[in-house]
């Protein structure tokens, strides 16, 4: 793992160096996977240049993106990965925003999952800038989560 000054700490992932925090894409697309009214909030947001102010904030300079296509529409199956010796993206860590009531919620999710998951892998993370920079809150909490403060 590299962990350098100010960076968050990337890993090797399938040949590409990653950062273990990566910006998802679905609030780009307005789906929230929480409430019909956020996936609006999230559409009406995220112009394009909102979501450009977004990709090249300071904090966000840092962080791997996820810019796919999602892959089943909303309201599909969740498949799980469990024990593989391939890196992994694990994805819903704070549920769709229902553990984001506190920083101390967010930042035991981030605990939790790093725990959980091999050296090697990533979590992908929604980030809604509207009314919090939660690119940088997030990335802050991913270094001292995993020591690289």
């Amino acid at each position: 793992m590299t962990i350098a000054t100010n960076i968050l700490p990337t890993v090797d992932f399938c040949g590409t160096e990653l950062t273990r925090l990566m910006i998802g894409g679905n609030q780009f697309r307005g789906y929230s996977h929480f409430s019909e009214e956020l996936n609006v909030k999230m559409r009406e947001y995220y112009s394009v240049e909102n979501a450009a102010s977004t990709a090249c904030s300071r904090a966000a300079t840092e962080l791997s993106f996820q810019w796919s296509m999602p892959i089943a529409q909303p309201g599909g199956n969740m498949h799980w990965i469990v024990q593989t010796a391939k890196p992994c993206i694990a994805y819903k860590i704070l549920a769709a925003s229902r553990k984001c009531g506190s920083e101390e919620e967010i930042r035991a999710s981030f605990q939790y999952a790093f725990d959980h998951i091999k050296p090697g892998d990533i979590v992908n993370v929604g980030m809604f800038q509207k009314h919090l920079d939660q690119v940088a809150m997030n990335a802050k909490m991913v270094r001292e989560v995993l020591g690289a403060a």
